[in-house]
């Protein structure tokens, strides 16, 4: 048999198949996949079975739920459904609030941020161009900040501590942030980049699942970024999800959120204060 000929031999996904893995997901990642989210499942998983050499979705769900499939395969299972869309200064109003209202507000001489879906970087990375950039052009030598970047997604997690893109992913980079914050290929025909080390530096990345009981983060956070991620709960774990974040953020800590994304209703201790950032209370 020809790999055309296996591919063509795949079965398509069904009812029974569907529902074990779209329950599965949100149970232990709490990603909601709704029905009609069943091709965008079946299409990312095509390429695994071929992969393990499996022809149908229920061998797939079979050897997913055995004891050997659950050492390794819910890892991968999560990188290939994980949505990874992320851009540097992505909703850039937000960095500029960082930049004009909360960095000049800063009474202490150290800054935790957490980017908390990081993806594979560019967030974590915009935040820290942002503020090296500030602290150099109001003359400022002795904040220290870190940046936490957590995400449930290990390839993206490894992408962001490679730290290289494409010209095309770095467009959104101001020029001078480029000159000072990127360093090109040395090969002439490559067209990709690397966060230079100072920056890189002051990032680190970690794993985190949001359905996890509680966050193992030691860090008290004076902003915390959770961008474009609720999206995917529904309201009872967006609501736990925000208070477990905000557990370790301090009062009159900043969060901010995706402009699809809103806060409403919910039991949290957060004000809005602008459209999609809010402020900690108590």
């Amino acid at each position: 048999m020809t790999p055309g000929d296996f591919q063509l031999s795949l079965t398509k996904m069904t009812d029974e198949d569907s529902n074990r893995l779209r329950n599965y997901i949100q149970t232990n990642f709490g990603i909601r996949l709704k029905e009609e989210k069943r091709a965008l499942l079946e299409g990312r998983l095509h390429k695994r079975l071929r992969v393990l050499g499996i022809r149908t979705f229920k061998e797939y769900c079979d050897f997913l739920f055995s004891d050997e499939g659950m050492k390794s395969e819910p890892e991968t299972l999560m990188n290939l459904i994980s949505t990874n869309k992320t851009d540097f200064f992505r909703e850039n109003h937000h960095f500029e609030y960082l930049r004009d209202h909360i960095l000049p507000e800063l009474s202490m001489r150290s800054l935790n941020i957490w980017s908390a879906a990081c993806s594979t970087g560019e967030e974590p990375y915009t935040i820290a161009m942002t503020v090296e950039n500030y602290l150099t052009v109001n003359n400022i030598g002795d904040l220290h900040y870190n940046i936490l970047a957590t995400d449930i997604s290990t390839s993206a997690l490894n992408a962001g501590f490679r730290a290289v893109y494409t010209e095309k992913v770095i467009e959104p980079v101001p020029p001078e942030f480029r000159l000072r914050f990127l360093m090109k290929n040395k090969d002439p025909n490559s067209d990709l980049y690397r966060v230079v080390p100072e920056m890189r530096a002051k990032v680190a990345f970690r794993y985190l699942n949001f359905m996890d009981h509680r966050y193992d983060v030691k860090e008290k956070m004076q902003v915390v970024f959770c961008r474009n991620a609720l999206i995917y709960f529904d309201a009872d774990e967006k609501e736990k999800i925000v208070n477990k974040l905000c557990d370790h953020l301090i009062t009159g800590g900043y969060f901010f959120v995706g402009h699809s994304e809103s806060l409403f209703n919910m039991k949290i201790p957060l004000r809005l204060i602008k459209p999609t950032i809010y402020v900690k209370e108590n």
